[in-house]
């Protein structure tokens, strides 16, 4: 395995969005595989769907997490990874399952022949996704600094994300003390006129389905703090 000899070609700047499918380990002790592998299966189905072009991303995945990303050097833009949120808004109007994620950019090892992902921005888009205290997708600040490189910015912002103060996990932010949580995060159902509402109804389902299997009150909490979040942000 020459791994310093495959650095040149598989490392470089990436898009890099990190998933995390919630809920997914009690579903499976609970349920077993016939109450994971529709998720999975439906996801997967989307997937498929939605990146059917040229400029699509490249994704991987093991056990609840899913990984997005654009080949390093491949200069692909934003919107290439910015994808990942239309999959998101999907899983959500159809409560498939809740999650949490964040999207960064920069130094990135993507060597797909020996199963290796690594770098900054891997590490920034694992940090932020885990730290959120909620249900919700967010640009990290990487991410931010780089769409702000584009004569275009507020257009890409101003449609779909919201500024807020997203709550973090107090581990987090406690032990991350470079972390902010003054971030953009994705308006579920921003597509449509009705798609809002949707997600509103879905998460509310959501969470009483974990009322009924007696989730613990924190788990219950996060629903509330992003429909809060949505419905402020109408």
């Amino acid at each position: 395995m020459q791994l310093i000899s495959n650095m040149p070609r598989a490392s470089g700047d990436s898009w890099v969005a990190y998933v995390d499918l919630l809920g997914v380990a009690e579903k499976t002790r609970v349920q077993g595989l016939g109450g994971v592998i529709p998720i999975y299966e439906a996801i997967v189905t989307r997937i498929d769907s939605l990146f059917q072009n040229n400029s699509k991303p490249r994704y991987m995945w093991f056990s609840d997490t899913f990984l997005f990303y654009t080949p390093p050097n491949s200069n692909l833009s934003f919107n290439s990874i910015d994808w990942v949120k239309n999959l998101l808004d999907y899983v959500i109007q159809r409560g498939i399952c809740p999650f949490r994620g964040a999207v960064a950019y920069g130094e990135f090892w993507a060597d797909e022949d020996n199963r290796i992902w690594a770098g900054r921005a891997f590490l920034e888009a694992h940090q932020y996704a885990e730290a959120q205290d909620w249900i919700g997708f967010v640009l990290a600040p990487s991410a931010l600094r780089q769409i702000c490189t584009r004569p275009n910015r507020e257009g890409i912002l101003r449609q779909h994300y919201r500024k807020v103060k997203v709550p973090l996990k107090s581990k987090c932010s406690g032990s991350q003390t470079d972390m902010t949580d003054e971030l953009y995060a994705f308006r579920f159902g921003s597509f449509g006129n009705m798609g809002q509402e949707n997600c509103l109804t879905n998460l509310q389902s959501m969470q009483e389905q974990a009322k009924q299997a007696g989730s613990d009150p924190s788990v219950l909490s996060k629903y509330d703090r992003t429909i809060r979040f949505l419905r402020e942000n109408q």
